[in-house]
């Protein structure tokens, strides 16, 4: 009978074993693509509340109006009131249109643009709410 005393691993095996190691890599990257989408949503939804909150405190005050912002990269405040109603608008909004000022008898409404990454892409808030 002849014993085999080579020690070390087929280049099947090894072969196997980077296969699998290669599929489930895959599947973890997937998952962490999905996370990071939900991620970048809920920051835009947050911020698009936020938004919201201050804007209902800038069109209570009287004389004060709301801003567009065409890029939110730079500093621009969302009120036109700065000094009684403070706040700039947040990053994770990329841009913002007043689609209906404060003076509206509808009462005022804002679109906001998410930046590239997520599911959501846009969100209208009024008065009542964002949707």
């Amino acid at each position: 009978m002849k014993i085999n005393n080579s020690k070390g691993f087929t280049l099947i095996e090894l072969l196997v074993v980077i296969a699998i190691i290669g599929i489930l890599s895959t599947i973890a990257m997937t998952s962490l693509n999905g996370a990071r989408k939900k991620a970048k949503d809920a920051s835009f939804q947050s911020g698009a509340a936020s938004v919201q909150a201050t804007a209902i405190l800038c069109c209570d005050t009287s004389g004060a109006s709301l801003q567009t912002a065409t890029d939110t990269a730079t500093t621009t405040d969302i009120c036109s009131n700065e000094t009684s109603v403070p706040g700039a608008y947040p990053t994770s909004v990329a841009s913002v249109v007043v689609t209906r000022p404060c003076t509206d008898a509808l009462g005022w409404e804002l679109t906001m643009t998410a930046p590239a990454g997520g599911t959501v892409t846009t969100m209208t808030c009024s008065e009542t709410g964002c949707n």
